[in-house]
């Protein structure tokens, strides 16, 4: 390691692809040089593919200021110990861990922030722990995590900001625990979690700004857990949950500002647990050929159209707000059903006279 210590120190690039690297530590490297804790380390080029990382605490990448160009990790096994890449500068090139392996599943990239370019994390295994992506700043560019197992623990990107181009979240799998991205900001880009099983963990997107591109969580399986979206935003394009699995908690999607965003939970199956949309706002909202099974709360306070056709309904379905305006331009309810003691019905019949 001192020779790689060295080379760091004279601002060589760093090659380290297929090596076996031992207790790779930018801490010791700075008390070894005087440096203060958080002063950032320069590497003037990087490649680490194919490497194998192992350490008895943790692999120390903190504070490390990567110059522009390609950064790769790819094909790497961090075999024992913590990764630590918080507050790290990358300048303006794709910086890549695909196909990486986390033995210990303790990531932490917190506070890091990356150039124009891609980030890719896909077809990658995290073991069990807290993998922290919190409070970002990406570059544009695509940022993908498809096709990675993050097994359980809690799956942080609270307050992440993501710039224009492309996320990925497609096929993703979560076993459980927590997946957090409230306060986060995507600008003008395509947002997927299609087929993203986030298993049995609290979901939490509240007051996320979506941005204006389109969102697709089609086909995407929640398990048991809170699934709460409570102040999200939009300012445009189209929202899509459609085949969408929910299981057993409660679903809030209260107090949404989407007022020219279309949303579709077309054939979504909710689950059991409250489903709340109480005093949002959309351009339309569709929960058309769902089964509503449970209490819903469409208290609205504005929706272009509302879309509850080809439903079957066997709870209360509550429609009539009290304490705001509601504002719809539509309500479809062709070919929608009762079943068993619903006691809807006078509650649709009310509002639709008034409509």
């Amino acid at each position: 390691m001192q020779l790689v210590y060295e080379n760091i120190k004279e601002g060589k690039e760093i090659n380290l692809d297929n090596f076996y690297i031992p207790e790779f530590s930018l801490a010791a490297y700075r008390r070894h040089n005087n440096l203060d804790k958080k002063d950032h380390v320069t590497f003037n080029g990087f490649s680490a593919r194919n490497a194998f990382f192992e350490a008895k605490t943790v692999t120390d990448f903190s504070h490390s200021k990567f110059t522009d160009g390609d950064i790769s990790f790819e094909g790497s096994h961090f075999a024992k110990g913590k990764v630590n890449f918080s507050g790290s500068i990358f300048g303006k090139g794709n910086v890549n861990f695909s196909n990486t392996h986390f033995g210990d599943g303790n990531i932490e990239f917190a506070g890091s922030s990356f150039g124009e370019g891609d980030f890719m994390f896909k077809n990658s295994v995290v073991k069990d722990g807290i993998k922290d992506f919190q409070d970002i700043h990406f570059g544009n560019g695509e940022v993908t995590f498809a096709n990675t197992e993050f097994n359980s623990g809690e799956l942080l990107f609270i307050n992440t900001k993501f710039n224009n181009g492309r996320f990925n979240f497609k096929v993703t799998r979560i076993t459980g625990g927590k997946v957090d991205f409230h306060y986060s900001v995507f600008g003008n880009c395509e947002i997927m979690f299609e087929r993203t099983e986030f298993g049995n963990s609290r979901v939490d997107f509240r007051t996320v700004d979506f941005g204006s591109g389109r969102v697709n969580f089609n086909r995407s399986v929640f398990g048991n857990g809170e699934v709460n979206f409570e102040g999200a935003s939009c300012k445009a394009g189209k929202i899509q949950f459609k085949k969408a699995e929910m299981g057993s908690g409660p679903k809030s999607f209260n107090l949404i500002e989407m007022d020219d965003t279309e949303i579709s939970f077309e054939r979504t199956e909710f689950g059991s647990g409250d489903v709340t949309f109480y005093e949002s706002r959309f351009k339309t909202l569709s929960l058309k050929s769902c089964h509503l099974d449970q209490y819903f709360d469409l208290r609205l306070a504005k929706a272009d159209l509302l879309d509850i056709s080809d439903t079957i309904i066997r709870d209360i379905v509550d429609l009539e707000p009290i304490g705001f305006p509601c504002k719809y331009q539509g309500l479809f309810m062709s070919e929608m059903r009762l079943r068993e003691a619903c006691t809807s019905t006078g509650t649709i019949i009310n509002v639709i006279s008034r409509l």
